[in-house]
């Protein structure tokens, strides 16, 4: 377990055999679900090298996750490779439909994937729609998730997608206009 973590997920082939081959559909690879309690002590992967999940083949259904962060607090996702080859190289046939997803709570996510410091960059690709998708439920908001350091590569659509569920349909999904008067570029 790294230093400080309560529950940790590391070292796993998700999706995978032993030997790396992609062995079927699954709906979901990880899941961490919390209900809004905090979380801050679960971490899914690592920073040393043999720590980081390698997850793949997750499809079922096309709406399938590789990582699902589902009202969660405080959650640390390092060092995995997610829609790779246990070598970290983007391969036919093993993408997920989603790479990682952020479900709302209500309040603060504060969930951290990647980071800047070494090995806490995640790969995330070959996903059939985005690579992390941030998904707000019927008006109920998760704040203050880090995404950061990762190699976001391959998908089939935006690297990062933030959409809200209005109890009907996804809305804003793909790529999102900046907002009126804020002053950065993006």
């Amino acid at each position: 377990t790294p230093a400080g973590a309560s529950l940790s997920v590391i070292g796993n082939y998700v999706g995978l055999n032993t030997i790396g081959a992609v062995i079927g559909e699954l709906g979901v690879g990880i899941k961490i679900e919390s209900s809004g309690l905090d979380g801050s002590g679960i971490v899914i992967g690592g920073v040393n090298a043999d720590e980081g999940n390698v997850i793949a083949g997750v499809t079922f259904d096309g709406f399938a996750f590789g990582i699902q962060l589902a009202e969660t607090i405080g959650v640390q996702v390092f060092g995995n490779k997610i829609g790779t080859n246990p070598s970290g190289a983007v391969s036919a046939g093993y993408g997920n439909a989603i790479g990682i997803a952020i479900v709302s709570g209500s309040g603060p996510g504060n969930n951290k994937i990647g980071g800047v410091n070494p090995g806490e960059g995640n790969i995330i690709a070959s996903s059939s729609t985005a690579g992390v998708f941030v998904l707000n439920v019927m008006g109920a908001y998760s704040t203050r998730n880090a995404i950061l350091g990762n190699s976001i590569l391959a998908n089939n659509l935006v690297g990062i997608d933030h959409v809200e569920f209005d109890g009907m349909s996804l809305v804003g999904q793909g790529a999102n206009i900046n907002d009126a008067g804020d002053a950065d570029a993006g």
